[in-house]
């Protein structure tokens, strides 16, 4: 998997070969299934170890606003970092991207494919969709935004 291997490099990168040190990561939740392997790769090859906490963006935002560091290091959404930098918080200068999640639309089995080919069609069916349901991670922050563009 590249995003394993490329976080293991990352990592790699903030070792120190003269005694085993415990990194603290926060992350976002998406990337979960990749990191578990990548981190245990990375603490077999170099015998530090990590201590890793995975939460929603809401929780991500509080963590990283927060006075004291959250992590060493932070696996989160580029429009979070983005955020955080505007509002004036401190943000490291070191990012690598690792990876993107997609948003997709599901419908009940035997419903008709609703029309999202653009703007006008996705209101349309939106406006006359029985619920709208959506997380509240960093996919759900953006579909909140969306809908309340639209």
């Amino acid at each position: 998997m590249s995003v394993a291997r490329l976080l293991a490099a990352l990592l790699a990168a903030t070792a120190m070969p003269l005694h085993a040190l415990e990194l603290r990561v926060l992350s976002a939740g998406a990337v979960e299934p990749g990191m578990r392997p990548a981190l245990a790769a990375f603490e077999r090859a170099t015998g530090h170890t990590i201590a890793i906490s995975f939460a929603a963006a809401p929780a991500l935002r509080e963590a990283l606003r927060a006075p004291t560091p959250a992590a060493d290091i932070a696996v989160v959404p580029q429009p979070l970092i983005d955020e955080l930098a505007a509002s004036g918080a401190r943000v490291g200068t070191s990012r690598a991207p690792i990876g993107k999640v997609g948003v997709g639309v599901a419908i009940r089995s035997g419903a008709e494919t609703p029309d999202i080919t653009s703007v006008d069609t996705l209101k349309a069916a939106l406006g006359s969709a029985d619920a709208v349901v959506f997380n509240r991670a960093s996919t759900g922050v953006y579909v909140e935004r969306m809908l309340q563009r639209l």
